[in-house]
């Protein structure tokens, strides 16, 4: 993962480059074509429509290569747009569109530079990811060493908390449906297990059911950001709101979990009343 944003600037560099190179080469044997061949002590004589189609190619198109060497997505942008109106304007003028890949390949300039804008755009994207991994990794030690040092109502009620909005950004709602969609107990437990495949859910007696995951499902620790145990009291509280929304009060204990040296985590649901 740390090498992706050198690995990108390399090849974003070698791309722009390539495309500034072909565009000095390209833009050099056009005008070497126009003024080479052109006998320039008689009149250039052009329809109108010709005339439009000159400016969209190869003005347009050299023009937006020339627009690359400093802002590359606008020059990329002028260039293939040129190519798409010229082609556009010769197909309506003409009813056939222009035939052979020549006029492709002298815009292959202007297309990489785009591609050269959207790796840099990717690269920066990535270099911005693992800077905010390397705060967020910190930032997360931190906060759960506050958690150890306060007392255990306190850490209780942030964790409640943390729990109970982690539950309303997504599982809630699955929750949610597929309690809608299911005739009885032992259906919904059974839809919940196709919702989420790494878990089984399995009703011991009339008002316990344990849930057991394979795998450590919290985002915070598969994103390597936290690793304490003390997590594993917001999972109780997720699974507590996820029932809750459904109308049924419910409490949750850990009896296990990965981060506390299981090889699954397990948790008791005791449904109230």
């Amino acid at each position: 993962m740390a090498q992706r944003p050198q690995r990108l600037a390399t090849i974003s560099t070698v791309t722009r480059w390539l495309a500034r190179v072909l565009s000095v080469i390209f833009i050099g044997i056009i005008l070497l074509f126009f003024f080479g061949e052109a006998d320039l002590s008689q009149p250039i004589r052009l329809t109108p429509g010709e005339w439009i189609g000159v400016l969209f190619f190869p003005v347009g198109v050299a023009a937006g290569m020339i627009l690359g060497w400093w802002r590359e997505g606008v020059g990329a942008s002028v260039a293939v747009g040129s190519l798409c109106a010229f082609y556009v304007l010769d197909t309506i003028t003409t009813r056939n569109p222009p035939s052979g890949p020549f006029f492709i390949l002298f815009t292959s300039p202007g297309i990489l530079f785009g591609l050269s804008w959207l790796l840099r755009r990717t690269e920066n994207q990535a270099s911005l990811e693992k800077e905010f991994s390397h705060f967020a990794t910190h930032w997360f030690s931190g906060l759960m060493n506050g958690l150890e040092s306060v007392d255990a109502s306190a850490r209780e009620t942030i964790l409640r908390e943390c729990g109970k909005a982690c539950a309303q950004s997504y599982t809630a709602g699955v929750f949610e449906d597929a309690w809608r969609q299911s005739a009885d107990m032992e259906a919904f437990l059974a839809e919940l297990a196709i919702r989420f495949p790494e878990a089984t859910y399995e009703q011991l007696n009339p008002r316990t059911i344990e849930v057991r995951y394979a795998t450590c499902n919290c985002d915070l620790v598969k994103r390597g950001l936290v690793e304490s145990p003390l997590m594993c009291e917001c999972s109780a509280h997720n699974l507590q709101e996820n029932f809750c929304a459904l109308g049924i009060p419910v409490t949750v204990k850990v009896e296990g979990s990965i981060l506390r040296g299981q090889t699954q985590c397990t948790l008791l649901v005791t449904l109230e009343g």
